[in-house]
């Protein structure tokens, strides 16, 4: 009886293997420059920069929107900028 209950198993784990490996690999040294992960990165504040010009829309162009707007691209081009830098100037700011 065991054994009919192990495949079904074996099975599920192997069809979330590719998002266990994602989320697995968030919190190890060097991930942030992974493809994946910087996709992720840039498609997370896209949806964000819609949703905050969506919203100014909706507000008839509240200011306060805008300065969200303001700091959203400000932390997104950091991001982009922090990953600029070769891998071992990471490993110098480290240690």
């Amino acid at each position: 009886m065991p054994t009919d209950i192990e495949p079904d198993v074996v099975q599920s784990e192997s069809a979330t293997e590719p998002a266990a490996d994602f989320f697995s690999n968030i919190l190890k040294p060097g991930s942030s420059l992974q493809p994946q992960f910087l996709l992720v990165v840039d498609l997370s504040f896209a949806a964000l920069l819609f949703i905050l010009l969506t919203l100014a829309v909706l507000t008839r162009w509240n200011l306060h929107i805008f300065a969200l707007m303001a700091i959203e691209l400000a932390l997104w081009a950091s991001v982009k900028w922090y990953k600029s830098f070769p891998f071992s100037y990471y490993t110098l700011m480290v240690h």
